[in-house]
């Protein structure tokens, strides 16, 4: 299976057809490698940033925020060596071994207000759907949307070739997350650890244009073969509160690659 990479962006039939660039500009926690193809042995540094137009760097994300460690799925964890360069948190990772890398990082939970007239934005900015977005629709006018977020990030690191690894499909336990499926260009993505059918995902390539497609019946998404260069998939998912006085969940996670 190879990881992504850089040209137009392409989605195969399988999925729902592609809509147009979203109504609002989303705002993505991302990680984006300085190599997407290191040697063994060579430092990589990776960004951290929430930017609205990947895979350009825009606001910069306190490593505190992140908790002291780049996870490594299949793995030992990385401790961060962090410098800030303005417009990301600048981490570093030394791979140990040959073969893919899928390195994670997760923002603990963060309460959010969003005054009443921009619900509406909110929602159409990360394509929140169901029970929840009806809930947050609902609202009185008085009311505003109170939310804990959380934002995961994963990317895909192919050191000296890309191995086809376990890795790849293997869950890193983020709430919500990406991982390979089992044919080439094909993801599956997990809320909870179990597949998200019928969910909306977006796909944004190496220009910063926004494509809009579904995960299918199974949660999986694929991209066609004609598909080339750094990507990112970005999906949101948003709870209603379990109990009254209690806040929304919203959990949003991209990842990045390079085909």
């Amino acid at each position: 299976m190879h990881v992504p990479s850089l040209a137009p962006l392409g989605v195969a039939a399988a999925i729902a057809s592609l809509g147009l660039a979203a109504p609002a500009a989303a705002h993505d926690l991302f990680l984006l490698p300085s190599d997407f193809t290191p040697a063994l042995g060579q430092t990589v540094t990776l960004d951290a940033t929430v930017s609205a137009g990947f895979p350009k760097l825009e606001t910069v994300v306190a490593v505190d925020r992140m908790g002291a460690r780049l996870v490594r799925v299949g793995g030992s964890a990385s401790q961060l060596t962090a410098t800030g360069t303005g417009t990301a948190a600048r981490l570093s990772y030394r791979p140990q071994g040959r073969g893919d890398a899928v390195l994670t990082v997760a923002m603990p939970p963060r309460d959010v207000e969003y005054p009443h007239d921009r619900i509406g934005l909110i929602l159409a900015e990360y394509h929140l759907e169901g029970p929840a977005a009806g809930a947050a629709r609902a609202l009185p006018a008085s009311a505003a949307l109170q939310v804990s977020s959380t934002r995961f990030a994963k990317t895909v690191l192919c050191v000296d070739a890309c191995a086809e690894t376990d890795d790849l499909r293997r869950p890193a336990g983020l709430d919500l997350e990406f991982v390979a499926g089992e044919r080439p260009g094909e993801y599956l993505l997990l809320a909870q650890g179990q597949p998200a059918p019928s969910h909306p995902v977006a796909i944004v390539d190496a220009s910063g244009k926004r494509q809009q497609a579904r995960t299918d019946d199974r949660g999986r998404l694929s991209l066609t073969e004609s598909a080339r260069g750094r990507t990112m998939l970005f999906a949101a998912v948003m709870a209603p509160p379990p109990q009254a006085g209690a806040r929304f969940r919203l959990d949003l996670t991209t990842l990045t690659f390079e085909r």
